[in-house]
């Protein structure tokens, strides 16, 4: 008897909606993890964009102390200018008093001479003002190299922080990342554990409304996505799982399944999770496949051209497993199915729905 199946079935149920609450908080954690996550990317391209502003700020400070080294550069080159025309000027000044010396007082070119030498000292004391003005302008520019040398030190201080505070982003980013992946992998496996409960609940609740004649309140219908339709893109239903006059032997019995027309050779799903405990051929079902998925629950699928599963093999819900055919007794291609419970047939529409 399938009652034997959840003799431990009132914890089970307890621990359900235990697992109901922990879910939930899987989810809300699940939630939070990626709302922070959001923040920290958007923390980190703001992050980014800080460092490309720097960067470009750096790098407009670089092109301006190149400038700055290639202005100091000219005047020196000007300031040696100076001092070469500086130095000859005071060159000519040394010959023209040696001339004077060497002629007497009162003499016209003495006087000559002194005139000469008066033009050259203006020169050599323009010259020597100029050379003043462009030392003070290397000055000048060697101090504001100094004040563009500390801010792209500045600058470099600020880019190796905003790095620093990007590559932590990105660790604590990959760190929520790991996260969230944990918390799906829980999800999943709480929500397996939930969806197998209430797939208990229902098979009690369906066992018991059986048991009393199908009086009283219908269960229902399985909980979602624990069936589907084994012959997708094809819904009509010849003969429901009901009384009815045998098409090949005439005699009125009970159909235990639904019969589902389909071209020759489409392909059989799986209509869940399970294990191939049979693959072979019956008098009357001709090539026939029969799945368990355990707590006593069957799926049997009739009339097969060919298997594309054998026995022992795992399938997942949605596996190609055999091909329509014309076997066994029919009167045309369609699929069989039928859904047992603990060695009886069950109405299959209490399990799928087209």
């Amino acid at each position: 008897m399938i009652l034997s199946l959840f003799s431990g079935f009132g914890g089970a149920l307890a621990a359900s909606q235990e697992d109901q609450d922990q879910l939930a908080d899987l989810k809300s954690r699940l939630t939070e993890i990626k709302d922070e996550r959001k923040n920290k990317e958007s923390a980190l391209v703001e992050t980014n964009a800080q460092i490309n502003e720097t960067l470009r700020k750096k790098y407009a400070i670089e092109q301006e102390i190149a400038l700055i080294y290639e202005q100091i550069r000219l005047t020196e080159e000007i300031i040696q200018t100076l001092e070469d025309q500086i130095a000859q000027k005071e060159a000519e000044l040394d010959a023209v008093e040696q001339a004077r010396r060497d002629y007497g007082i009162g003499s016209k070119s003495r006087d000559s001479l002194s005139g000469t030498a008066a033009r050259l000292e203006v020169l050599r004391q323009a010259l020597r003002k100029d050379r003043a003005d462009q030392e003070q302008q290397k000055k000048d520019y060697e101090n504001y190299r100094e004040e563009l040398d500390a801010r792209e030190f500045a600058l470099s201080d600020i880019i190796f922080q905003l790095r620093t505070d990007a590559e932590f982003t990105r660790a604590e980013i990959d760190a929520m990342a790991a996260d969230a992946a944990e918390v799906d992998k829980e999800i999943l496996a709480l929500s397996k554990k939930i969806s197998a409960e209430e797939q208990l609940e229902y098979l009690q609740k369906l066992e018991e409304w059986i048991k009393n004649g199908q009086k009283g309140e219908n269960p229902g219908v399985i909980p979602p996505d624990f069936m589907s339709w084994p012959l997708p893109g094809f819904t009509t239903v010849s003969s429901g799982y009901q009384y009815r006059k045998n098409p090949v032997t005439g005699i009125y019995s009970f159909h235990t399944g639904i019969d589902i027309p389909a071209p020759q050779g489409t392909a059989i799903q799986a209509a869940a999770s399970g294990t191939v405990v049979s693959a072979g051929w019956n008098n009357a079902y001709g090539w026939r496949i029969i799945i368990n998925h355990g707590n006593g629950l069957q799926t049997m699928y009739a009339h097969m051209k060919a298997f594309a599963v054998q026995e022992g093999d795992s399938v997942n819900a949605g596996d190609t497993i055999g091909y329509v055919g014309l076997t066994g007794n029919t009167t045309g291609y369609h699929l069989h199915f039928s859904v047992l419970l603990n060695g009886s047939y069950v109405n299959p529409w209490f399990f799928v729905s087209v």
